[in-house]
This record gives structure tokens, C-alpha cells and sequence, in this order.
């Protein structure tokens, strides 16, 4: 098979699911690995082979991938399409994601997500620390995956098995985050605002709100078949997709964001002052009270330190539970960025 023809069947197979994605990258990986041991034999001689394939560049895409690094080759098999675009994991060690361990920050897709993570780093939201400058730090990427920002090099990611940032990316990023931002000035961008919001009004009513910003190539897609729009989703590529849900996915949704909005006048931006959490938690049942919301628990945690953590809340099944925090927790909490 052609090397050109190889690769536009791996970019057909990567709209498929994930074990079709994988696949599709083994053949292409092993395909360039069995091209680099031929060119290879078949050269004995380093700098004649370079030579050989700078004459050939434009001719053959194997060529190109000869003589680069196995990481290079490998960047090539990622585009935007591939990747999580919704937020940026600032994350405290070099590891990948999923890892259990350790802490991180998430912040808003941008064309250069070092620099959007070393302000944190500097201002101590990452591990906890301040520090005069930021690590050397290098953003790195995987499959169906946010980007993540580690300290490090390039070696770093080779290394945890994640690649460069594709070449489209700082374009596609910036592209979703100025959506992005369109679509939570409306309200909250997880948030429906009915018990069951109509599919085709909420598609109409996000390309209006990116056309009256004056962003008029960014897509919206609805994606799956339930009879309700649910949230705004940005898992591969450069667009917004709106999940359909059922009536009973929805109307949980909808009383998370009667709960949200509720419990706001809780969490105040910016404050550093320690809040009691039993008083607070006093101040929680009376606002979902006064919300109509007195169905939903509100309970605080028992161990931690003496005042309201500013972080937020954990809603589940009806129930708020109230974390607590030292006081230095909430003064170092004060104005971080929080996660998406």
C-alpha cells in the first residue's frame, strides 16, 4: 500500500471508536518502523542516507518520516481532531492524567497553554508553593485527552508515552476558547435551563451567540438520541457539541444548577475570610430553602480544619457535603483558578 494511501486510511479509521483509533495507529507506527529498518539496510552510510532523502522530500511521505525522530514521527499521528479540547491539566509532576496521585489546575484552552499554567505555578495554585518563576515546563499530548502541562522537556513526554503538541493546535485552541467562553456568558455552560431543554432551540440558540460575537466558522453538533439537551462537550477537536439526554438525566442537571445558583452568595469570589462550616452549612439549608429546594441535604464534612473550604461543594444525590480547610488553605485558595 502507498504510504499516502495508508495515512488517509488511519485519518478515516480515527472518526471510529477507540480500539479502530488504536489499531489504525499500530499499522501506520509499524509501517514506519518497517520503512526505517529497509532504508536503513539498504544504507550503510548515515549521511549519504540524509542526502538520499532530502532529494526525495515531497516525493515520498515514508521519507520524510525516515529521517525523523521516532517522537516526531509519532506527533504526526495527532491533529486537533484527536484531542480534548475543553481545558488545559496544569498538573504539579511529570505524569500523565489519569494518575491518581498529585495535584493540578485546569484553565481554558489557549493557543499556548505553557504560558497559561506558569502564572500558576508562580502564584503557588499548582503544588501548593510559591515560586519566583516557574520550572521549565512543556505541554504534551495524547488521544481523547486534554493537553497537559508538566515539568519538563520534550524527552518528558516522549518518555510517558505522550507526544507534541500537533501543528494545528494553536489555532484550534484558541479557536474553542474564544467559543468556549461565548457559550458560558450564557448562563452556565453545564447548565440547562428547563427540566427539558429542546434539542433544536439550544443548537439555534449557540449559533446564534457565536455569530453575534462574530465567530462564525466554529461548529455546534448535537450527538447521541435522547429527547433533551444536556451539556456542552469539547472532546476532539474544534467544536461544541451539545449531548441529548434522557428527561431524567435532564431534570437531574437542571436541579444541580437550581443548587448552584442557590448556594452563590456561599462562596464569595475572591474573599480570603474563614467561614464556619457549621454556620455555613445553617446559611446553605436556608438558601436552598428560600430556593424551594428544601429536599436537598446539606452536611459537613468531619474531619479538616476549622473554616468553609472556598473550593466549592460536593453534590450528591441531594445531598451538599461541606468541606473544611485551615485558614492557610483559604488564604492561599483565595483567587485560584478553578478546574473546568
Amino acid at each position: 500500500m502507498r504510504d499516502i494511501d495508508l495515512i488517509r486510511n488511519y485519518r478515516r479509521d480515527v472518526s471510529d471508536d477507540e480500539a479502530a483509533q488504536a489499531a489504525a495507529r499500530d499499522r501506520l507506527r509499524a509501517h514506519i518502523s518497517s520503512t526505517q529498518t529497509d532504508a536503513t539496510a539498504a544504507r550503510g552510510d548515515t549521511n549519504r542516507r540524509v542526502r538520499r532523502f532530502r532529494r526525495r522530500v515531497g516525493i515520498s511521505i515514508a521519507a520524510l518520516l525516515v529521517v525523523c525522530s521516532t517522537a516526531t514521527a509519532a506527533s504526526l499521528l495527532l491533529n486537533s481532531d484527536d484531542l480534548d479540547l475543553g481545558s488545559v491539566a496544569c498538573l504539579d509532576t511529570a505524569r500523565t492524567i489519569d494518575t491518581t496521585t498529585g495535584s493540578a489546575a485546569f484553565v481554558e484552552p489557549t493557543a499556548d497553554p505553557v504560558a497559561a499554567c506558569a502564572p500558576l505555578w508562580r502564584a503557588g495554585h499548582i503544588d501548593g508553593r510559591p515560586h519566583d518563576t516557574a520550572p521549565d515546563l512543556v505541554a504534551c499530548a495524547s488521544p481523547r485527552q486534554p493537553v497537559v502541562v508538566i515539568p519538563g522537556t520534550p524527552q518528558t513526554c516522549r518518555e510517558l508515552g505522550l507526544e507534541p503538541l500537533p501543528q494545528d493546535f494553536a489555532a484550534a485552541a484558541a479557536a474553542t476558547g474564544r467559543a468556549k467562553a461565548v457559550l458560558q456568558r450564557d448562563g452556565d455552560l453545564h447548565g440547562p435551563r428547563s427540566r427539558c431543554d429542546d434539542p433544536q432551540e439550544s443548537l439555534a440558540r449557540s449559533r446564534q451567540l457565536l455569530a453575534d460575537a462574530d465567530i462564525r466558522d466554529f461548529p455546534v453538533e448535537l450527538v447521541g438520541d435522547g429527547p433533551c439537551a444536556g451539556v456542552y462537550f469539547f472532546d476532539g477537536g474544534a467544536v461544541a457539541r451539545i449531548e441529548l439526554i434522557s428527561h431524567s438525566d435532564a431534570e437531574n442537571y437542571y436541579e444541580r444548577r437550581l443548587v448552584g445558583i442557590a448556594l452563590e452568595p456561599l462562596f464569595p469570589g475572591g474573599s480570603s475570610a474563614c467561614q464556619d462550616p457549621e454556620h455555613a452549612a445553617a446559611e446553605a439549608r436556608r438558601l436552598l430553602q428560600d430556593a424551594g429546594l428544601s429536599q436537598v441535604a446539606v452536611r459537613v464534612e468531619p474531619q479538616g480544619g476549622p473554616c468553609l473550604d472556598p473550593g466549592g461543594y460536593v453534590l450528591d444525590r441531594r445531598e451538599v457535603l461541606l468541606s473544611r480547610a485551615t485558614r492557610d488553605q483559604v488564604t492561599t485558595d483565595s483567587g485560584s483558578t478553578s478546574g473546568p
